[in-house]
């Protein structure tokens, strides 16, 4: 999606301590390079779950911005395909099972650029391709 996709949709705020996360590592790479500037600005993309709502990009941003509340638009491109949609459902069960429920609980998941690769990109890589090959 391009990076004014999200001027176009209807914004809100979630409070930090109630915005689920669909990944559960932050690429310490990410961290350090994101760390002094964050534009607050930009609202991240969400999906709605049980009633609760799950980034499914900007996680980094989220975590380093000050304020308390987060601005964000519900992600249509991943709502709107049911594969997407199915794999961040995934995505955010295992999230949950790793014990990160909101964007706080990343605080002591930051791991190195291979790990994540390793651990996370790679996961959901595979994950994609099994959806892929049911089709």
């Amino acid at each position: 999606m391009n990076d004014n996709a999200h001027k176009k949709r209807k914004t809100f705020k979630v409070l930090k301590e109630e915005l689920g996360c669909s990944q559960p590592y932050l690429n310490r790479g990410k961290c350090e390079a994101r760390g002094n500037g964050v534009n607050k600005e930009f609202p991240l993309p969400v999906i709605e779950i049980n009633k609760k709502y799950y980034l499914t990009d900007g996680h980094t941003r989220a975590f380093f911005l000050a304020s308390n509340e987060v601005e964000v638009y519900l992600d249509e491109d991943i709502i709107e395909s049911k594969d997407d949609f199915a794999a961040y459902s995934v995505f955010v069960r295992w999230t949950l099972a790793a014990g990160v429920f909101n964007v706080y609980d990343l605080a002591n998941r930051i791991i190195e650029e291979k790990q994540f690769k390793d651990k996370w990109i790679k996961r959901c890589e595979r994950h994609y391709q099994s959806l892929k090959s049911k089709d």
